[in-house]
């Protein structure tokens, strides 16, 4: 699945909703003034989300909750499943990398999870000090090293941060039928010499 086609998905209330949730699971767990241990605020946080998006996602139209293997997951579209987690800088999560979770990352069929579906986690970077959300973002994992693409959900709302669209090359003129140089036509047999 492509950015864009997430994006047009996510665009308006969708995307108001994943950015007042991850927000408002901070606002609370801050006000009930937790540890600050990364283990014990992450899964607070974890908790908190859940709780709002049940609130704010799961009435919008297209939206319902499911649960694979006992984890909370909610579908946009029966297209996406996203999943509440803390991002690092590049975009990444951390799990125990249990087969279960390397399939979700590198996109693969999972029993349970509808074929084509496309796992999103979703969820929150934080500052470099770690005591305020610096982004709100769903990203795509390809690898459990790598994310093919990430969308910071305020800059969504707000109208930011698209996806850049290379211009048609100045270079090369629109070549409509007309094979390259060097490049033999279509029809053209196997072993025939075009230089005679």
């Amino acid at each position: 699945m492509y950015e864009s086609e997430v994006r047009e998905m996510l665009a308006g209330e969708r995307a108001e909703a994943l950015v007042a949730l991850v927000e408002g699971a901070w606002a609370e767990m801050v006000s009930r003034k937790m540890p600050s241990r990364k283990r014990t605020r992450a899964s607070v946080m974890w908790d908190n989300m859940l709780e709002l998006a049940d609130q704010l996602l799961v009435p919008l139209d297209g939206v319902h909750r499911f649960e694979l293997r006992r984890i909370p997951m909610y579908a946009i579209d029966d297209r996406i499943a996203i999943r509440f987690k803390k991002h690092n800088e590049a975009g990444l999560t951390r799990s125990v990398w249990t087969d279960h979770q390397r399939a979700l990352v590198s996109q693969q069929p999972i029993d349970g999870l509808a074929p084509g579906i496309v796992h999103l986690p979703c969820g929150y970077k934080l500052d470099r000090t770690g005591s305020e959300i610096s982004h709100v973002v769903l990203s795509k994992p390809i690898r459990i090293t790598k994310t093919e693409w990430e969308i910071d959900l305020r800059e969504l709302i707000s109208g930011e941060g698209t996806p850049y669209t290379a211009p048609l090359s100045p270079i090369v003129p629109n070549l409509g039928t007309t094979a390259l140089p060097g490049v033999r036509p279509s029809e053209e047999k196997a072993g025939e010499d075009t230089d005679s």
